[in-house]
C-alpha cells in the first residue's frame, strides 16, 4: 500500500468515528488484531503516559533523556501537527512514508470488517514499527483516557504516568475531576509504579484507589524544579532543582517544570533497567524540541506565538507564561479557531486581559466551530474586540503579516489550528 493510499484510508475511518460508546467499549477487537500480527505490543517495555494536559511534553522530555543515553527509543504521540507520520518515531525520526504503507496494509488485513477504528490502526502500526526496528524502550502516549484508550493494550509497563487531571473530553470520561481520574488510572497496572502530581483531593483520591488494588507502588511528586531565567527569544529556560543543576531545557512554559520533574522520577522508577546519566539527562533537556507548546517563532520580521492549548486549564497554563512574557504588554492579535464540542467560552474567558483584537478562523477538523459563531462568541465576551473572520489561518496569518504594525501574533485554541499555522509559516 502506498503512503499515500494509507492515509486515504486513515481518513475515511476518522471520518467514520468519533470517541463514543463504540469507540470506547473495549479493546477486545485490537488486542485481536494484535493477536494475529504476533503481539508486537509484547515484545518492547513501555513507558505509558496519560493526563488531560502535559503528557506529550512529558513524553517528549523521557524520550530525548533516553536517546541522549544513548537507547533506542520508539516514540507514539497524538495528535500530530502537520503529518500523520509525526505520531511514530524511532531515534527521533518519524516513520518513513513506505514503511508506513506497507505496515497499515498488513494491520488492514487481520480487519476485513473495517471494525478498528482510526486511533486503533495507528496504534498497531506503531507496535509494529517499534518491534521491527528493534527499539530497546517504547515512549507511549495515551489518546483519550486511559482504561479504554487503544494504548491501554500494553500489559505491563515499565512505570506509568499520569500528568494532570483536568475537564476536557467530558462527554465521554464524565465531567467530574473523580471521574475522569478513574478514567486515567486506568493505565495503572499490577504491581507497576506509577508516577504522578500532587493533584487535588479529589483528583488523588481515585488513583490512590487504583494503584492500592493493584498493589502498584505510588510516587506523588511535589517538589518541582524553580525558574532561574528565561531566554524568552530562543525558546529555552533554566531551571534550578532542589540539589544540582541547574538544567537549561529548551522549552518555554509555565507548565514544563512539573513536566520535568515527572519525567525525571519515571526515569528514576526504571533506572534499574534504564540508566540516564546525569550528563545525558541535561543533554536531553537542552535538546528536546516539542513543537507548538509556546512555540516562538519570526515571520516577516514579527513574532507570532504558536500554542496548542484547547481546552480550560491548557489555556491557563499558557496565559501565565503570556502574562510573565515580554509580549503580554504590546499590540497582540490572536488567531483563534476551536473544536465545538470545547469549553469555548471558558478558553476566551482565560484570553480576555488580551483579546482586543482577533482573527477567527475555522481548524481543519470535522468537529471544528463556524468561524462566524466564534467571532460571535469572542464579542459577548470582550465587548468591543475588533473580531475578523478569515476562513483559514493561513489567511488570517496573511492578513496580519500585511500590516503595517509591529504586533505579536497568537495563534490558539487547537492542535489543529497550531499544526496549520507552523505549516503556513514554514511554506512562507
Amino acid at each position: 500500500m502506498t503512503f499515500r493510499k494509507a492515509v486515504e484510508v486513515l481518513w475515511e475511518r476518522a471520518e467514520t468515528w468519533a470517541p463514543g460508546p463504540r469507540a470506547m467499549s473495549g479493546l477486545k477487537g485490537l488486542r485481536a488484531c494484535l493477536a494475529k500480527l504476533g503481539n508486537p505490543h509484547l515484545k518492547v517495555p513501555a513507558i505509558h503516559v496519560a493526563g488531560t494536559n502535559g503528557k506529550g511534553s512529558t513524553c517528549a522530555i523521557i524520550d530525548s533523556a533516553l536517546r541522549a543515553a544513548g537507547w533506542r527509543t520508539g516514540l507514539y504521540t497524538s495528535p500530530h501537527l502537520t503529518c500523520v507520520r509525526e505520531r511514530i518515531r524511532v531515534g527521533g525520526r518519524p516513520i518513513p512514508e513506505a514503511v508506513f504503507g506497507r505496515l497499515l496494509g498488513r494491520v488492514l488485513k487481520t480487519d476485513p470488517k473495517s471494525e478498528l477504528h482510526f486511533f486503533e490502526l495507528l496504534t498497531a502500526v506503531g507496535f509494529l514499527h517499534f518491534a521491527e526496528s528493534r527499539v530497546e524502550v517504547i515512549v507511549l502516549e495515551a489518546g483519550l483516557g486511559g482504561r479504554l484508550d487503544a494504548t491501554n493494550v500494553v500489559e505491563d509497563p515499565l512505570v506509568s504516568v499520569i500528568t494532570s487531571i483536568g475537564k476536557d473530553h467530558v462527554e465521554y470520561l464524565g465531567s467530574s475531576l473523580p471521574s475522569i481520574a478513574a478514567e486515567k488510572a486506568g493505565i495503572i497496572k499490577q504491581g507497576r509504579p506509577v508516577v504522578c502530581p500532587v493533584l487535588a483531593d479529589s483528583a488523588m483520591r481515585p488513583i490512590r484507589r487504583a494503584a492500592g488494588e493493584r498493589g502498584a507502588p505510588l510516587v506523588a511528586v511535589e517538589a518541582f524544579p524553580k525558574v532561574e531565567r528565561v531566554d524568552w527569544r530562543n525558546g529555552s529556560q533554566v531551571l534550578r532543582p532542589a540539589q544540582g543543576g541547574p538544567w537549561k531545557l529548551r522549552l518555554l512554559g509555565s507548565r514544563q517544570p512539573r513536566n520535568v520533574a515527572l519525567a525525571r522520577a519515571a526515569l528514576a522508577r526504571i533506572e534499574g533497567r534504564f540508566q540516564v546519566p546525569e550528563r545525558a539527562w541535561e543533554r536531553g533537556l537542552s535538546t528536546v524540541r516539542w513543537p507548538c507548546r509556546f512555540d516562538v517563532r519570526r515571520s516577516a520580521g514579527k513574532t507570532v506565538i504558536i500554542d496548542g492549548a484547547h481546552n480550560v486549564e491548557a489555556m491557563e497554563h499558557f496565559a501565565a507564561t503570556f502574562r510573565a512574557s515580554p509580549w503580554s504588554s504590546g499590540s497582540v492579535r490572536f488567531i483563534i479557531g476551536m473544536l465545538r464540542d470545547k469549553d469555548v467560552a471558558g478558553m476566551l474567558r482565560v484570553l480576555s486581559p488580551w483579546l482586543r483584537e482577533a482573527s477567527a478562523c475555522r481548524p481543519e477538523s470535522p468537529r471544528a466551530m463556524d468561524p462566524v459563531d466564534l467571532a460571535r462568541s469572542v464579542r459577548a465576551c470582550v465587548p468591543g474586540a475588533r473580531v475578523s473572520v478569515e476562513h483559514t489561518v493561513s489567511a488570517a496569518l496573511r492578513s496580519w503579516r500585511s500590516r503595517r504594525s509591529a504586533g505579536t501574533a497568537v495563534v490558539c485554541g487547537s492542535f489543529y489550528l497550531a499544526g496549520e499555522a507552523a505549516a503556513a509559516l514554514r511554506h512562507g
